[in-house]
């Protein structure tokens, strides 16, 4: 797991805990924020999820 998206998952974690105290439409907000982050994040360092080569990709 990338570091990004374990930061993502730790504030996740902590908006979890504010839940009975925040507005759900912060809450939501707060989420969607993490979320394109994480894809911010992605995207600035390049990473890709590409499916992994098989053995007949490797010999030609």
């Amino acid at each position: 797991m990338s570091e990004p998206r374990v930061a993502a998952l730790a504030v996740l974690v902590l908006l979890g805990l504010l839940a009975p105290h925040v507005s759900r439409l912060a809450l939501s907000g707060c989420a969607a924020a993490t979320v394109a982050g994480v894809a911010a994040a992605d995207y600035l360092t390049g990473r890709r999820d590409a499916p992994a080569e098989t053995k007949a990709q490797k010999v030609t």
